[in-house]
């Protein structure tokens, strides 16, 4: 995974933290449109500072590619591991099957330069640790374009694509469009995002 350096210092960190009373109630909202469709202990992949997994259910655990951010986490108490893509390659070799139900990636996918094969090789890693249901969340067009950081336009297209390329057992059961379930509003609203969710079918 290509990731911009400004993901692996602290003063990205810094930034994540420093958020205002404003923003992190506004983001504390979009990360509660996610609980409903959590059903069991979780990994949430790029946990940043740990703000959705503190709602997750006991037993979660995040993974984090920035070593300051796996620090500060570990110091308010949560389950953070530090990740490396380039050594683990999205296998999770560290997770034993059936030790989570959910794998969560909310607003990770976009920071991509080779969003559909990653996506690929996760859905392929999930189904062989027997995960049940795999939640995605990215910005909209006009959110992808606010932030320089970001490497990949992620849209539905390119969910379809990497769950075929995958050949693994899983089907999408929702989309959603949040605040305002339409895509196009995602065109002109920057805090306007895309959630997709896929469950394991096993019949």
């Amino acid at each position: 995974m290509k990731s911009p350096a400004l993901l692996f210092n602290q003063d990205y960190t810094h930034y994540q933290i420093r958020r205002g009373k404003i923003r992190k109630w506004i983001r504390k909202m979009y990360l509660r449109n996610i609980m409903p469709y959590i059903n069991g202990k979780t990994i949430d992949f790029g946990c940043g500072v740990g703000e959705f997994l503190k709602m997750l259910p006991p037993g979660s655990i995040g993974f984090e590619i920035n070593e300051a951010t796996v620090v500060y986490c570990r110091d308010i108490g949560l389950n953070v591991q530090p990740y490396k893509p380039e050594i683990d390659c999205y296998q999770f070799k560290n997770i034993k099957k059936g030790e989570f139900n959910v794998f969560t990636m909310v607003h990770v996918l976009e920071h991509c330069a080779d969003a559909e094969k990653i996506l690929s090789i996760i859905f392929t890693s999930c189904a062989r640790l027997d995960i049940k249901r795999i939640i995605i969340v990215v910005p909209g067009k006009k959110g992808f374009r606010s932030d320089s950081t970001h490497e990949t336009f992620v849209d539905f297209q390119l969910f379809k694509k990497a769950l075929t390329e995958s050949k693994t057992n899983y089907v999408i059961s929702a989309k959603r469009y949040f605040p305002f379930n339409r895509a196009l509003i995602g065109n002109f609203f920057v805090h306007h995002e895309l959630m997709v969710i896929f469950e394991k079918d096993n019949g």
